[in-house]
């Protein structure tokens, strides 16, 4: 009886020793995969950055003497917005109470976050399509033990919340920016705070969908 408790001791000590092992590997530390996702972010970030300074040169900022312009005025301006951006950003939910100005600045960043929110989900379908790649190559060869499918999803685990870390980074920095513009365009900090919230409260949800896609492709390997 004593050396079935022992037994059953150690086989749970093993578990728990490589479950911890799993969760280090996932939390803790960088490796080559996750050095590139976050290397991949930083770039498009800086080409995002660089497009949103090009596109707020003063000499193209309307003055809010024109606050009664169209959209299609706005347009013609030289701010380049896809039609989901046209009728689903934050510029065009806002109220009858914002200027020309405090629009075209929004229409552009809406354009940033959705170029953002298009490269992350790009490399979250990167992601997925790994790590069913790699999933299918273990059982062809079967070798599809549970250890070896728990380091799989750990490694794609890491490079996911890797991916999610960095792009928060991108958004506080784009968004650090927009206040830095309105500011500097005479907008009121509480509009910027208003308009700043919005932001951060569509891309929650952006960043919930992402984590549903990573966990729903995860589960289908359980």
């Amino acid at each position: 009886m004593k050396k079935v408790k022992w037994a059953i001791l150690i086989i749970i000590s093993i578990l728990i020793i490589f479950v911890l092992g799993v969760l280090f590997y996932i939390f803790v530390g960088e490796n080559a995969d996750t050095k590139a996702t976050k290397k991949e972010v930083e770039g498009m970030t800086n080409a995002i950055l660089q497009e949103i300074a090009s596109k707020l040169d003063d000499d193209n900022l309307m003055a809010d003497s024109n606050e009664n312009s169209t959209d299609k005025d706005i347009t013609s301006q030289g701010i380049e917005m896809s039609e989901k951006d046209d009728k689903g950003g934050i510029a065009q939910k806002q109220g009858p109470n914002i200027t020309a100005k405090e629009k075209q600045i929004l229409s552009i960043y809406d354009a940033a976050f959705y170029e953002l929110q298009a490269s992350a989900n790009g490399i979250v379908d990167g992601l997925l399509t790994g790590i069913k790649s790699d999933y299918t190559v273990l059982k062809d060869n079967n070798e599809a033990s549970l250890d070896k499918v728990m380091m799989l999803g750990a490694s794609y685990s890491k490079r996911a919340n890797a991916l999610e870390s960095q792009v928060d980074s991108s958004v506080n920095t784009i968004l650090s920016k927009m206040e830095t513009d309105m500011t500097s365009q005479g907008i009121s900090s509480d509009k910027i705070k208003a308009y700043k919230q919005a932001y951060e409260a569509e891309y929650e949800i952006q960043k919930e969908t992402r984590r549903n896609a990573v966990t729903n492709k995860a589960q289908e390997f359980m």
